[in-house]
């Protein structure tokens, strides 16, 4: 999603200006772990219902493990992960767990940990801090 502000110039002339600024976002690299250890059936759901089958650029996602029982992959969303949506496939998924361990290229950084493992309901952790923006990191 872009911002745009636009505001009015001189009227010189008869003739109006108008600046236009298109504030471009920063990527959020998401780095998302999905794991049903006893429901593989309710895993596929996930994937084609959420990912191949969804609104998602195919270019903002890349499978990096898929195993019956477990998908790790990456997706590039603007600003910051989608956490609503992660919290709503809690409920949709109940026998999935789900982390997203994720990078802003500002410098924010988090992780979201919820969902079923090891035969029972996990707490939900939804934390974020602050980094060297990715800009900090390439002179290191």
């Amino acid at each position: 999603m872009y911002h745009q502000n636009s505001s009015r110039v001189k009227n010189l002339n008869n003739l109006q200006a108008y600046i236009l600024i298109i504030t471009m976002p920063n990527d959020c690299w998401n780095t998302l772990t999905f794991i049903s250890e006893n429901n593989p059936k309710e895993l596929v759901r996930l994937y084609d219902t959420e990912f191949h089958c969804s609104n998602i650029p195919d270019e903002c996602v890349k499978i990096q493990n898929k195993h019956d029982n477990a998908i790790n992959l990456t997706l590039r969303s603007n600003w910051e992960p989608d956490l609503e949506w992660l919290v709503s496939m809690l409920t949709k998924y109940p026998n999935c767990w789900i982390k997203n361990d994720w990078y802003e290229e500002g410098g924010t950084s988090g992780i979201f940990v919820g969902g079923f493992l090891n035969g029972k309901q996990q707490k939900t952790i939804i934390q974020q801090w602050e980094e060297l923006p990715i800009e900090g990191k390439s002179i290191i």
